[in-house]
């Protein structure tokens, strides 16, 4: 990671102009209790919306403290910890938000080609 970015420890959050863009794609396609979960959640402001348009309860997890705690503040609940550290049930949550961090992988060679650590 840039410099930049790894003083934000990779914090790009979604654009507030792009998640009610989202939002018009989604639609509940059941009734009864459904979770989401922003594994990458940052503040909770775009899984929060996302969960409040599907009338769903909305859960993240955070490694940043800082954020974690504001994120603990508008959603049902959110783990201050590396996603990696989680343990998750199979069929918990009914969908996944996902806007995780992005960077480029370093090439070993000038000849190999870069890949994106999302992929």
């Amino acid at each position: 990671m840039r410099l930049a970015a790894q003083a934000k420890m990779g914090y790009y959050p979604t654009p507030q102009s792009v998640t009610p863009i989202i939002t018009r794609y989604l639609e509940r396609s059941r009734h009864g209790l459904i979770r989401v979960l922003d594994p990458c959640a940052g503040e909770g402001t775009a899984v929060e919306e996302i969960a409040a348009h599907l009338e769903a309860e909305s859960y993240g997890i955070e490694i940043d403290h800082r954020r974690g705690a504001k994120a603990k503040e508008v959603l049902t609940r959110c783990l201050v910890t590396d996603y990696q550290d989680t343990k998750i049930s199979h069929g918990a949550f009914s969908l996944l938000y996902l806007n995780p961090p992005y960077d480029w992988a370093a090439r070993e060679e000038e000849i190999d080609k870069s890949e994106r650590y999302e992929r």
